[in-house]
């Protein structure tokens, strides 16, 4: 039996489940998995401390930790030293991307135009190789490019109110590798440099 009385105790989560369901551990994160996708706990919603759904289960705190583990690992809960387990806030398309009844094969080969494009599609391809430089087509870039890119983000970084020149713009292969080319040129090896915290996983 628990060793405290529950009956008028708030808690956010009061789940109950079959102790002969074995194993126990994988019953309760199926309830919690449920109680989250079904509403009964929203996202951001704190947990109770282990210890305490532990008494009021009358379970092992190790059975509670593999199940607070368990929906850790699929998304659906997020865990501070010092403040607790909550519910993620994106718990609920987790929830959604891990389903079971999901189909297990999607489709991710090529795109094709249905029938009835065939012939208007074929016309078109036909009088673009009639072109006498028609091998442009089968170019990444064109005569040119950088210069209208660059002038349009002149453009666009004078709205932000601060002032450049085209000779003062470089194109990168990507934000990451803007920011690359940034730090090696402004920073020597040994250098220190404070940013936040780790979001964006590579």
């Amino acid at each position: 039996m628990p060793i405290n009385s529950f009956e008028n105790y708030p808690m956010s989560w009061k789940p109950s489940i079959d102790k002969t369901e074995k194993p126990i551990y994988k019953a309760l994160a199926r309830q919690l998995e449920q109680d989250i996708v079904n509403g009964v706990l929203l996202p951001g919603t704190k947990l109770p401390p282990q210890r305490e759904l532990a008494d009021y289960l009358d379970l092992n705190l190790s059975t509670i930790s593999k199940a607070f583990k368990m929906c850790e690992l699929k998304g659906l809960l997020s865990a501070t030293v010092g403040s607790g387990t909550f519910v993620s806030y994106d718990a609920l398309s987790n929830a959604y991307l891990l389903e079971d009844t999901k189909p297990k094969l999607i489709e991710m080969g090529a795109t094709l135009p249905d029938h009835a494009s065939y012939e208007p599609l074929m016309l078109h391809l036909s009088n673009m190789l009639q072109e006498t430089d028609y091998e442009k087509w089968f170019g990444y870039g064109r005569a040119g490019e950088s210069l209208w890119q660059k002038d349009a983000a002149v453009k666009l970084i004078r709205r932000g109110g601060f002032e450049t020149t085209v000779e003062h713009i470089l194109f990168a292969n990507g934000g990451q590798n803007a920011i690359a080319a940034a730090l090696a040129g402004l920073c020597k090896p040994g250098d220190r440099i404070g940013v936040d915290h780790h979001t964006y996983p590579d």
